[in-house]
């Protein structure tokens, strides 16, 4: 009588083990808006969003107006790609399509859309503007402390510490 439980038993353990040790999910690489997005964008779809023209009021070119958005609203929903107009086109779930001008892009280009958005939209600097002046000229993100300035701020944080 206790044979029947103890291999009833043993199946369910040997059947939680089995389902427990499926492969690992690889994980996501993150995705650099340099790298990754930057060219995509760049490509195909400034032409259309960027300096020159902005279709349906909507400029792609700083990650705010991304978020701000057009006439349809925001393109972005950092964190949320599912509900994001910009990776809803290019995947081809949203019409019209994007871009609407030229080729599809391809698979890869789409999954790193996605997963850049999923990651939070972050836009970090290009190549050429992670190096600023040194010299107190303004650079990308605003004027360059100088030397004697950031001696003094570092004081100034370690006094009132």
């Amino acid at each position: 009588m206790r044979a029947p439980i103890l291999i009833g038993a043993l199946l369910t353990a040997a059947i939680g083990t089995l389902l427990s040790a499926q492969a690992p999910t690889p994980s996501i690489q993150p995705v650099t808006f340099s790298k990754d997005i930057q060219p995509v964008l760049d490509s195909t779809c400034l032409s259309c969003h960027g300096d020159a023209a902005q279709l349906s009021k909507l400029d792609l070119r700083t990650r705010d107006s991304a978020i701000r958005g057009g006439t349809h609203g925001p393109a972005i929903v950092p964190g949320n790609a599912d509900q994001s107009p910009l990776y809803r086109r290019v995947a081809g779930l949203e019409m019209p399509a994007m871009p609407m001008q030229a080729a599809p892009l391809s698979a890869e280009q789409v999954r790193a859309i996605k997963a850049w958005i999923d990651q939070g939209a972050y836009w970090d600097a290009a190549p050429s503007e992670t190096a600023g002046p040194t010299n107190g000229t303004a650079g990308p993100k605003g004027p360059a402390l100088r030397t004697d300035q950031s001696a003094a701020l570092a004081l100034a944080v370690r006094t009132l510490s």
